[in-house]
């Protein structure tokens, strides 16, 4: 019983040579598919058995019908309508939300700024885009009329 495992990237396209498994020893496809990962390609271990044909994936748990994706941790590879910002944040909120997030900051603070969304009695008034269009409008009205008062 012949077991084969590659690495496929997020369009199902090889980005390994294929391995030959044998006592369920996944060791060398995980190793290539965390390289992959570490390098920047999002990525995932499928396997098939030439026995009786059945294909999986492999992932820490073992086999599964779903892909387990190896990625480098950091910001999302794609994410609609998102931009980058900056923050300053106290110690302990960056300890917080380098929890929440399972080591990435980023992820931390839009998880807790989600369940924030979801617990709060209060609904905004305003769509996000509309929030951040009037402080920058706020922003650039206090700019003109300290330029106009010559205090800068």
């Amino acid at each position: 019983m012949t077991i084969i495992a590659t690495v496929l990237d997020t369009q199902d396209c090889p980005v390994s040579e294929d391995f030959i498994v044998e006592n369920d020893d996944f060791s060398e496809a995980e190793e290539a598919a965390e390289a992959t990962a570490e390098a920047g390609t999002k990525c995932c271990i499928r396997w098939s058995r030439s026995s009786d044909g059945q294909v999986a994936y492999w992932g820490p748990s073992g086999a599964a019908f779903k892909p387990h994706w190896y990625a480098k941790p950091g910001r999302p590879s794609e994410m609609s309508g998102g931009k980058a910002v900056k923050v300053y944040l106290d110690a302990e909120s960056i300890a917080i939300a380098t929890r929440l997030g399972n080591g990435n900051v980023s992820e931390g603070i839009r998880k807790a700024l989600k369940q924030a969304g979801e617990n709060a009695p209060w609904q905004p008034a305003a769509s996000p885009a509309a929030l951040l269009k009037a402080a920058s409008s706020d922003s650039a009205r206090t700019t003109s009329r300290t330029a106009m008062s010559g205090e800068l």
